[in-house]
This record gives C-alpha cells, sequence and structure tokens, in this order.
C-alpha cells in the first residue's frame, strides 16, 4: 500500500473510532426528560445537574443533587417553580410551553438525576 493510502486509512479510523465514542452523546439517545432538561435547564444547572456553570456559580440553589431546596424538592414544588419561575434568576415556562407529558418526564429525570425513584414510573418498570 502506498504512503497516501496509508494516510486514508489512519484519518477514516480516527474519525470511526471519534464517532463511536460519541455515540452516547448524540441527542436521540436521550430520554424525554434528558432532553428537555439538556435544553432547558442543563444551561444554569449544569449537566449533572450541580450547578458547575458560569451562570450558576455563586448561587447554591442551582445545584439539584445536593438535596437542599429553597423552595422544596418535592413534585409539587417543583413543577410550581418551573411553571412560574423565580424574578430574575429562573425562567417561567407556562402550561403553553411545557406540556403535562413533558412535566412527568422533566420530573422523573430531575428525580432520577438526584438519586431518587421517579415520581411518575415508565408502565411496566
Amino acid at each position: 500500500m502506498t504512503r497516501n493510502r496509508w494516510g486514508v486509512v489512519w484519518v477514516l479510523t480516527a474519525f470511526a473510532l471519534v464517532g463511536f465514542t460519541a455515540c452516547d452523546l448524540l441527542p436521540y439517545r436521550w430520554d424525554r426528560g434528558e432532553r428537555i432538561y439538556r435544553k432547558e435547564c442543563a444551561r444554569c444547572h449544569g449537566l449533572q445537574g450541580n450547578g458547575d456553570t458560569i451562570q450558576g456559580m455563586g448561587n447554591a440553589w442551582t445545584d439539584l443533587v445536593d438535596g437542599n431546596f429553597r423552595y422544596g424538592g418535592d413534585v409539587t414544588s417543583m413543577q410550581n417553580l418551573i411553571r412560574d419561575g423565580v424574578l430574575g434568576k429562573m425562567p417561567e415556562y407556562d402550561r403553553e410551553e411545557i406540556s403535562r407529558e413533558d412535566m412527568r418526564a422533566l420530573m422523573n429525570y430531575l428525580f432520577e438525576l438526584r438519586g431518587d425513584r421517579p415520581p411518575y414510573p415508565e408502565p411496566g418498570s
């Protein structure tokens, strides 16, 4: 094989390895709640929910996994907080922006993220 062909083989192999490594990062692999969380919440709360973002720095309440909740960590309190927001701190999402099914999926993901049982378990789980 010529030197040029070996270069092509190495480049293609490198792209294949990077592609296989990134497969877990592709959105189609995330469940509904995680997709919503990553799109709407992770900017401030971080991908792991621990608030380790520029927007979350200096605000202890952006950590969703430490068990300390300013407005309550139960399902109702969290749903109200998401719908109503916190003036100047967290945007609100009204009923037209987030459906009941999306809210349930988000709640399940948030509870799983902090190591708790999901409040709305999927049938058969």
